[in-house]
C-alpha cells in the first residue's frame, strides 16, 4: 500500500527516534515497514508501519524478520493508520498480535469527524488474561517501555518525550543542522588556518 507524505513523516520521525534511544545498544533494532513472520501456525506475516526489537542474535538486511529462525519476536509493534487500515487495526490486526504474542501494540489512529481528522494513542499491553488497554499518565501520555519514550499528540502532531517530559526533535532536521554546523566550522577553521600562514609569510617567519 503507498501512502502520504504524512504517514510516511510520522513514520520516520518515530523511527529516528526510536533509533537514537537505542543506539547504544547492539542487539535492538528498528524495522519500519518490514513484514513479520509468526512462529504461530497459520497466523500469516504482517508488514508492520514499524517494529522495536531487542535481543537480534545478529542485524542483517531483512526483507522478511522470521521470528522462528531469528528466535526472538518484537516488543513493540505500531500501525499508523489510515481511513483504509483504521478498522482493520483496530480489530483484526489487533487480535492477530495479541495471538502472535506481541508484549506491545500501539496504533496512532486518526478519527475522522465530519471534515477533521484528529489524532489519538491506542495502546494495549499484552497481560496473562490478553490484551488490555494501556492507562496514559495525567497528561494523556503512554509510555512505551520498550524504548524509554513517553508518546504523546501535540497540535495533531506525534512527540515523543524522554522520561523527564521533554520533546524530542526531529532527528533527521537535528542530524542536517549539525551536519551543517561542522561543515561550517571546518570552513571556519581552514580559513583561518590559511589566513594565519598568509600572515607568517608576510612577515617573513615561513
Amino acid at each position: 500500500m503507498t501512502h502520504g507524505a504524512e504517514h510516511q513523516r510520522r513514520r520516520r520521525y518515530l523511527c529516528n527516534v526510536f533509533e537514537g534511544q537505542l543506539l547504544h545498544d547492539p542487539t535492538a533494532v528498528v524495522l519500519d515497514d518490514v513484514r513479520v513472520a509468526w512462529d504461530i501456525p497459520d497466523l500469516g506475516a504482517h508488514g508492520s508501519d514499524i517494529a522495536v526489537i531487542l535481543g537480534v542474535r545478529e542485524r542483517k538486511n531483512w526483507g522478511t524478520f522470521d521470528v522462528a529462525s531469528e528466535s526472538v519476536r518484537p516488543a513493540l509493534l505500531i500501525e499508523i493508520t489510515s481511513p483504509e487500515t483504521a478498522r482493520i487495526d483496530r480489530s483484526v490486526t489487533l487480535a492477530e498480535y495479541e495471538v502472535a504474542g506481541v508484549p506491545l501494540y500501539v496504533i496512532v489512529d486518526g478519527v475522522s469527524r465530519r471534515r477533521d481528522t484528529t489524532r489519538r494513542i491506542l495502546a494495549s499491553e499484552l497481560t496473562p488474561a490478553g490484551y488490555q488497554p494501556v492507562t496514559p499518565n495525567e497528561r494523556g501520555w503512554i509510555w512505551l517501555e520498550p524504548v524509554q519514550v513517553w508518546l504523546s499528540i501535540s497540535d495533531d502532531a506525534v512527540v515523543c518525550h524522554n522520561r523527564d517530559g521533554h520533546p524530542f526533535g526531529d532527528y533527521g532536521t537535528l542530524a542536517e543542522a549539525l551536519t551543517a554546523e561542522s561543515q561550517a566550522r571546518f570552513a571556519a577553521e581552514t580559513r583561518l588556518r590559511e589566513l594565519e600562514a598568509e600572515l607568517r609569510r608576510l612577515r617573513g617567519e615561513g
